[in-house]
């Protein structure tokens, strides 16, 4: 994954993620017991850490590897870790949150059970996106439905809680990526400690529109009308030789 993301992503991101962390944390600190610790596995520049801390998070951890710039790092050098966390951490201690936003879709998919086990290993509610098929984005190498997540999550005694998508569906000062994709897991042991509005069925698997008619435009461009007209080209002559 190194030097996927140059610094021009980061300055064009910042802002936008700032506001999509505030409105999205301050929903979920409403939910999960008050936290007083929070860890970030793909942190990015550590933003969403930055935002916790304003809402008086004193205890941070941010991990991402050697393609993050650190000049821009929104949280201290100190509380930034370097590790390929497609292997087995090393952290002391566990943590009150862990966040993992559109992260795991860019590792491989023979790394995704560690992946897991790293993200249950640091905390018991963990704020979580992953990046489904089709949604595309630079070095997404395992696109999954949310359905593929949830089970390796269960497996570990966690369960999937859909209170922050259906809340946040239509709120477009937050990127479409994060309305379609963010979950609450939770193990299931605490379950009950969890103060939701409403009833929480399991998140299932669905393409927000927004993202949809992105897809839909690129497949009508002209090199992607050309794509189409191969492939029914290639129908006709195939029917043709097989009547």
């Amino acid at each position: 994954m190194k030097d996927i993301y140059g610094d021009d992503f980061y300055k064009k991101r910042l802002s936008k993620t700032n506001e999509a962390a505030n409105l999205i944390l301050d929903h979920v600190l409403k939910i999960i017991p008050e936290p007083h610790s929070a860890v970030d596995l793909g942190c990015g520049i550590g933003a969403w850490l930055a935002a916790l801390r304003n809402k008086g998070v004193d205890r941070l951890v941010g991990i991402d590897g050697p393609w993050v710039n650190q000049s821009y790092l929104a949280i201290d050098a100190s509380e930034f870790r370097q590790m390929d966390f497609s292997r087995p951490l090393s952290i002391d201690g566990r943590f009150d949150l862990a966040i993992s936003l559109e992260v795991a879709e860019h590792l491989p998919k023979d790394a995704a059970d560690q992946f897991v086990r790293n993200l249950v290993g640091l905390a018991d509610f963990i704020l979580f996106s992953a990046a489904p098929p089709l949604q595309g984005g630079t070095h997404h190498i395992n696109e999954q439905p949310i359905g593929y997540w949830l089970d390796k999550f269960k497996s570990h005694g966690f369960i999937g809680i859909d209170c922050v998508r259906p809340y946040f569906w239509n709120e477009r000062r937050i990127g479409a990526w994060y309305r379609q994709n963010t979950i609450l897991l939770a193990k299931e042991s605490r379950v009950p400690e969890l103060k939701l509005p409403t009833s929480s069925p399991e998140p299932a698997s669905y393409l927000h529109p927004e993202i949809y008619l992105v897809k839909l435009q690129e497949a009508y461009t002209a090199k992607g009308a050309w794509k189409l007209l191969r492939r029914a080209i290639k129908r006709k002559v195939k029917a043709a030789w097989t009547r």
